[in-house]
């Protein structure tokens, strides 16, 4: 995948940051592209917070800065959580049956969910938007979930 990636990014003379994202075919078992992005990646605030901060060694790549990643630079055991996703997540398992969400007959009970989304604070957990130093941005977020949520219900 990576070297069929490479070759797409060359060949559209692409230079810069993508995500080229592809996804294995169940029954012949090929990876099959879905999209190239130009940006990071979706989950590049878990490599930040797990000690890689990938915008800043591009910065400092294209400003002819040194640029030197530590050995064991990331943190493996690292953990980020989307707080609204997992509230979305819990919403769902307590207000629909696990036939109406097709689930597997082995899913998490409901009360299993209740317990995993109340883990708010484990060893080396971040949170996805939530910061104290900058609630601007899930302030943002939690009012645009609010908007929806009241939306949906008219």
């Amino acid at each position: 995948m990576v070297d069929y990636a490479v070759r797409l990014l060359e060949r559209a003379k692409w230079h810069g940051v993508a995500m080229v994202e592809f996804k294995i075919d169940r029954q012949s078992k090929v990876p099959m592209l879905m999209e190239i992005n130009g940006r990071f990646w979706g989950s590049l605030q878990l490599a930040i917070d797990a000690g890689l901060n990938f915008p800043y060694l591009l910065y400092q790549a294209m400003n002819d800065m040194p640029v030197a990643v530590p050995n064991n630079a990331y943190r493996i055991g690292t953990k980020s959580r989307w707080l609204l996703g997992d509230l979305d997540h819990l919403l769902l398992r307590l207000t629909k049956s696990n036939s109406e969400l097709h689930l597997d007959p082995n899913a998490p009970s409901r009360g299993r969910c209740l317990a995993e989304f109340c883990k708010l604070f484990q060893h080396d957990l971040h949170y996805e938007v939530e910061s104290l130093s900058d609630p601007g941005p899930a302030l943002a977020e939690y009012g645009a979930w609010l908007s929806h949520l009241r939306g949906s219900h008219r």
